[in-house]
């Protein structure tokens, strides 16, 4: 039974001039949400002093489309695990697994899984879905 549907990445390009746009390299398939309009480009930037929230509920980085709407926060719940996170795509029952690089992000998702965010991102710290991500990476033409 496969726990995750679509993988994406996006790489911080070398010509790019943005500090927090990266640009669509490889993908599974197409998901709405991440890729509006055929525009194929995020940015993770640190979630803006005026996004009101639980603070105990609020993360420190957000995802948002090339429209600068957001798409899902991006919480690091592990101080020894900095490189992933989870969150859920807003508008959607979709879960989200992100795998954060110091120029790229990893989007794993998990359709229809929001309410079990948490318990994937602890499947992925655990190393338990390593063999469905390497699975997603062949499938988009990546070598995880």
């Amino acid at each position: 039974m496969n726990l995750l549907d679509t993988y994406y990445r996006f790489e911080r390009l070398s010509n790019s001039r943005s500090k927090s746009r990266l640009d669509l390299v490889t993908c599974t398939q197409t998901y709405e949400p991440l890729q509006k309009q055929s525009k194929a480009w995020v940015y993770l930037i640190k979630v803006p002093e005026h996004i009101r929230g639980n603070q105990a509920r609020k993360s420190e980085l957000c995802l948002t489309g090339s429209d600068g709407k957001y798409i899902s926060g991006v919480f690091i719940p592990e101080i020894t695990k900095p490189e992933i996170g989870y969150g859920d795509i807003k508008g959607t029952t979709d879960a989200a697994l992100f795998l954060l690089g110091e120029r790229s992000i990893e989007v794993l998702i998990a359709k229809g899984k929001k309410n079990t965010a948490f318990a994937l991102y602890q499947l992925l710290a655990d190393g338990e879905l390593d063999n469905e991500i390497e699975v997603l990476g062949k499938q988009s033409g990546v070598s995880l």
